[in-house]
């Protein structure tokens, strides 16, 4: 076995982090992690994970040069006159928009769209979810939550914000959300938070790869891949 602490103030990181108007942006990326996943836009960043699976998913479609970019990380003082400062998802360095109203008319856009998931990435405002994310559709805004959480949300027609809600029925000493995919046993359960600002620790097999999220809420998601001979999740 081996351990993982997490600390509360680790909740405000990670790729989950849920970002809208109950739920305001504590962390920002620092520069050093934001790079452009466009060489033709070096002016559009990410966050270094999100434009490395942008940059695979455009070479997967051969897409490279046909799905312009008009927005991504966005720093608090350029925002504060065009939207409400720390609750829009550009300030994570995790959302991109594409151009519009094209981006979804043409065959390389809906190939974009069909393989998103598998890349980590999910169409963060879908159509009937307004009264759920408080944003009406946005076919061009695209969030990295990484995979498998992507493809989950998908499947399951999520929002992410019911995504959030939805994962805490999971937790670490209950029924963990099971799934194989490719040969791989993947588990993800829900972490609260401690009230008292204590360290949590967890025991996991020493042969399984740990994912660890905050949900910039009240806890952490945690997303393990069990490798041979890694033994039962406990």
């Amino acid at each position: 076995m081996k351990q993982i602490i997490l600390a509360n103030d680790e909740v405000w990181h990670g790729n989950m982090i849920l970002a809208n108007a109950e739920s305001s942006i504590i962390n920002e990326p620092d520069a050093n992690s934001l790079i452009p996943p466009f060489l033709s836009y070096p002016e559009i960043l990410l966050e270094r994970c999100a434009a490395t699976m942008l940059m695979k998913l455009q070479s997967e479609i051969y897409g490279l040069g046909t799905i312009i970019p008009i927005r991504g990380y966005c720093p608090k003082d350029k925002l504060a006159s065009i939207a409400c400062p720390d609750q829009v998802e550009h300030q994570t360095g995790l959302a991109i928009d594409f151009i519009r109203p094209a981006f979804s008319s043409n065959d390389i856009c809906d190939e974009f769209i069909r393989k998103a998931s598998k890349f980590g990435f999910i169409q963060r405002y879908p159509k009937n979810k307004a009264d759920i994310t408080g944003a009406a559709s946005e076919p061009w805004h695209f969030r990295y939550v990484g995979y498998p959480h992507s493809m989950i949300i998908e499947n399951e027609e999520l929002s992410l914000e019911e995504y959030h809600a939805y994962i805490k029925q999971y937790t670490i000493n209950g029924t963990h959300y099971s799934l194989c995919n490719d040969g791989q046993s993947i588990e993800i359960f829900y972490v609260p938070a401690t009230s008292d600002n204590q360290r949590i620790t967890i025991d996991i097999p020493a042969e399984t790869i740990i994912q660890v999220s905050g949900n910039n809420l009240d806890g952490f998601i945690i997303t393990m891949w069990k490798t041979r001979n890694s033994g039962e999740f406990k």
